[in-house]
């Protein structure tokens, strides 16, 4: 079985987009709530966001299944922040991110996030995410653009398919854009 959908964060990445956060709040009862873009999300009794590959791989064991394709959170794409601020958090989330999938790249499997605001910067990171990072492709949000058939998203397109490389397209539309940041 092969889990196409699951997201990790990593405490390194706290406060490293300015008034946006990310950030973790703890409240009276101890639960952690990740704050981030302007929108909160409550993720229970947690001491850190960091997950150690080993203990996923256990949790995978446990449901049965064989791989699981890793990417970062909406929360963490950050689509209409400025790219200046963006690309250096996509950079390192992604530097984090294949590290961590290292640790078992027959069953971690790693999808780049990219600072979509500048799709010259989007191309460069994806192709530096595979091509040195071992990335399997990329994920955006469906807030990416107005329209995902936007010219200005033909450059990104076609890195992918010179990469042959997927593009996993998340759909924000239910999502309200203070939440995407």
């Amino acid at each position: 079985m092969i889990d196409t959908h699951a997201h990790l964060f990593f405490d390194e990445l706290l406060g490293t987009v300015g008034e946006l956060g990310p950030n973790l709040e703890r409240g009276r009862d101890g639960a952690a709530t990740l704050v981030s873009g302007g929108f909160r999300y409550r993720i229970g009794p947690v001491s850190s966001l960091d997950r150690r590959p080993e203990e996923r791989l256990e949790q995978l064991d446990a449901a049965g299944i064989d791989v699981q394709v890793v990417s970062a959170s909406p929360l963490w794409y950050f689509s209409h922040t400025p790219a200046e601020v963006t690309s250096p958090f996509t950079r390192r989330y992604n530097d984090l991110l294949a590290e961590w999938a290292g640790a078992d790249t027959s069953r971690l499997k790693a999808l780049a996030t990219l600072p979509v605001q500048q799709t010259g910067l989007a191309v460069a990171e994806l192709e530096r995410a595979v091509s040195q990072l071992g990335m399997r492709g990329a994920v955006i949000g469906t807030d990416a653009r107005r329209e995902l058939d936007d010219p200005e998203l033909d450059d990104l397109y076609a890195a992918c398919v010179d990469l042959d490389v997927p593009l996993f397209v998340l759909d924000l539309t239910g999502t309200p854009r203070s939440a995407r940041s």
